[in-house]
């Protein structure tokens, strides 16, 4: 098994965990995307998958771009924020960070 194939395993394995414990307090599961239920017969199988997931798997490219653009955004976003609340960057940074969010959702396209 390589490397890569155990990372997919243990990521599947750790979905699976947590949708129990939501299934433990009551939230239902049952009308989940076929990527938040996909289960892999064999090693094989997760490299065909891979041939047909991800983000080339959205054809529109504007879509494709704005959506990777805006999970990108989010992600480092997030870093600010832990580096804010550390106290590494201070509030305006921030701050000019949201508005720069904020313009680009109110942009259209």
């Amino acid at each position: 098994m390589k490397p890569s194939e155990k990372k997919v395993i243990d990521g599947l394995e750790l979905r699976d965990k947590f949708a129990k414990e939501l299934e433990n307090k009551g939230v239902s599961v049952d009308k989940l995307y076929e990527s938040a239920t996909w289960k892999p017969a064999s090693t094989d199988e997760i490299d065909q998958k891979a041939l047909v997931v991800g983000v080339l798997a959205t054809e529109n490219e504007d879509v494709r771009s704005l959506r990777e653009l805006t999970f990108t955004a989010l992600r480092h976003g997030s870093l600010w924020h832990a580096r804010l609340a550390s106290g590494i960057f201070r509030r305006r940074h921030f701050l000019l960070l949201l508005s720069g969010l904020w313009l680009m959702c109110k942009t259209t396209i």
